[in-house]
């Protein structure tokens, strides 16, 4: 009898271990997982997320998202010191030209295929999202993308005695509708830019992604390891002609009202090339500015159009393992949904980077956003091993043509060089 009770009671003690065991292993179903998610500050940006964060956390009310933003010039250096230290994001945005550096520094961790099947992304997302899949892996997945189009001032056009309704559409008429919309005063100040001049802005990418290539230039070699800016006389033209829109034509000046995007905003430009993320911005601070949105210019009447697309693109950093990684993949596949695209695209101006969006004539026909969807159809997006690398040579290229007199071959052969050193450093070992 005694043996029964002791069998029991040993028994009863392990079920009770166990139960424990299981109940330690296991988080309880109302315990709440917080996951921090970060993004540099851009205000209509951080309206949108902010929006969906509450959706999210509405549906998912055991999980908390803290939503960190941090200004653009030092958001990488934070980003780098805290990731490493466990302290940092578990999701993060990121500008698709960065990702490589980030894979390869061990910051980031390719985002779980239970979540995102590489075939459906493939599948669903926009071809120009292929810049997030890296070895055969998807490290990132963007809400929305954008292209490049051109926008301009109707009051300006008819002021100067041009049609508002009929933007330029070729290199030559860009010149020249931009030198008659051009102010100046008596002393040769700018009162009034033709063009919105600036290469910090979406300069240096129009000219490397769009001039360049409409003049006939293969921008990498066909392995995609050579840097071919600088292989073609034409390449040198481009250059030289994006260079004379302020050297000699005089149309616009770098640094005018502060920059491009806030001469146009405040009337004080005619033209200007721009993302399709600043209607937000313009709906916000500018809602009774008359433009209009166009294509892009070709270099001939009848050439092939071109645009050139980039996004800003959500991973999971390392730092999220168990429960959180759990709760960011979540997170992440909620502001990827085709309802939260819907809600972020109407907040930012950006393009949805779905491709079922991108096929509704109500987005293609859209006054405003119309002219970056259809650029979507053709729209080329290259891969970028660190982009701050490429984005300064380029606008070194210009600077030192404007500031010191350099040739534009001189100063393209130097730029080439300066960013084949960042396809050098990537493709090191492999």
């Amino acid at each position: 009898m005694k043996r029964i009770v002791s069998l029991l009671l040993v028994l009863g003690l392990m079920a009770g271990l166990l139960v424990m065991s299981g109940c330690t292993a296991k988080p309880k179903e109302t315990e709440k997982i917080t996951i921090e998610y970060w993004q540099y500050t851009f205000d209509t940006k951080v309206v949108a997320i902010d929006k969906l964060i509450a959706q999210f956390e509405a549906a998912n009310p055991n999980i908390k998202v803290v939503h960190n933003t941090y200004p653009y010039d030092n958001f990488q250096q934070k980003l780098t010191a805290s990731i490493p230290a466990g302290v940092g994001p578990d999701v993060v945005t990121l500008f698709y030209g960065w990702l490589p550096k980030y894979i390869t520094g061990d910051y980031l961790q390719p985002l779980p295929e239970k979540y995102f099947p590489l075939n459906t992304v493939k599948a669903e997302f926009s071809d120009v999202v292929k810049a997030s899949i890296v070895d055969d892996k998807l490290w990132s997945l963007p809400t929305t993308v954008r292209t490049l189009a051109l926008l301009w001032n109707k009051d300006h056009f008819t002021a100067a005695g041009l049609d508002p309704e009929k933007p330029p559409t070729t290199w030559a008429e860009l010149v020249e509708m931009s030198k008659q919309l051009t102010k100046r005063e008596a002393n040769g100040q700018l009162t009034q830019a033709g063009f919105a001049y600036n290469t910090a802005g979406q300069g240096h990418n129009w000219l490397r992604e769009v001039l360049l290539p409409q003049a006939g230039v293969q921008l990498l070699s066909n392995d995609g390891r050579t840097v071919t800016w600088n292989s073609t006389p034409a390449a040198y033209d481009a250059l030289q002609w994006f260079v004379d829109l302020a050297k000699k034509e005089k149309v616009g000046e770098i640094g005018f009202f502060d920059n491009d995007s806030n001469a146009f905003i405040n009337g004080k430009a005619s033209i200007t090339v721009d993302g399709s993320f600043r209607l937000g911005t313009l709906r916000k601070n500018a809602p009774d500015l008359k433009f209009g949105v166009a294509e892009l210019p070709v270099k001939e009447a009848g050439d092939d159009k071109l645009t050139f697309a980039s996004y800003w693109t959500h991973a999971i950093t390392k730092s999220a393992s168990g429960a959180k990684l759990e709760a960011a993949a979540k997170f992440l596949q909620f502001i990827t949904s085709e309802a939260s695209m819907e809600l972020y695209m109407k907040e930012t101006g950006e393009l949805a980077a779905r491709k079922s969006f991108a096929a509704r004539k109500d987005l293609s026909e859209d006054p405003k956003l119309g002219g970056f969807v259809r650029g979507l159809a053709y729209a080329e997006t290259t891969f970028m091993p660190d982009e701050s690398i490429i984005r300064t040579a380029m606008i070194d290229a210009v600077d030192r043509m404007l500031l010191q007199g350099a040739s534009a071959k001189d100063s393209l052969d130097q730029a080439a060089k300066d960013a084949q050193a960042a396809y050098d450093e990537f493709y090191k070992g492999k």
